[in-house]
């Protein structure tokens, strides 16, 4: 990992699962969907920067993070990031419907080894991800497809 810490004026910093992370304002967002590099470091690769934003802008609570990787000078790794429980999680967001319901909506998975590159025991925090409970529907109460830690209701299903 990066040892030099990265200072900017619109950076806030946090340091999630042992790694740290570095949380860009709206208006540096911005600034960077033109430009998509920070300290002359790439934010991941092609266009992933700006497809990470569109997605957390469409999505209420979901932020980008910006994560380093274990070597230096690489580019920024992408991260979507949610409050579960006062806490900011890193999350693979994905489009869920119940089948049980009808209910639609974004739903924020903590379970996937990609969602800890740059971290200490990437497999240690995949581990204890599988170890949490995953959300129910919010409609109808029955599992979804897809575990979960958060979610984001589109459209309500049938009540039951």
């Amino acid at each position: 990992m990066s040892s030099t810490e990265l200072v900017h004026p619109q950076l806030s910093r946090v340091f999630l699962d042992g790694q740290r992370l570095y949380l860009p304002t709206e208006e540096l967002i911005d600034a960077l969907l033109q430009d998509p590099q920070l300290a002359g470091r790439p934010l991941g690769v092609g266009r992933l920067f700006g497809q990470f934003v569109s997605l957390a802008r469409q999505t209420p609570g979901v932020r980008v993070a910006l994560g380093d990787a274990r070597e230096p000078n690489k580019p920024f790794i992408l991260y979507h990031v949610v409050e579960v429980g006062g806490a900011l999680r890193r999350v693979v967001l994905e489009g869920q419907t119940c089948f049980a319901c009808g209910w639609r909506g974004m739903t924020g998975n903590a379970r996937d080894l990609a969602l800890y590159e740059g971290s200490e025991d990437p497999l240690g925090h995949v581990r204890a991800a599988l170890e949490e409970p995953s959300l129910a529907c919010p409609t109808c109460g029955v599992a979804l497809t897809r575990a979960c830690i958060w979610l984001h209701s589109v459209a309500p299903g049938a009540e039951r």
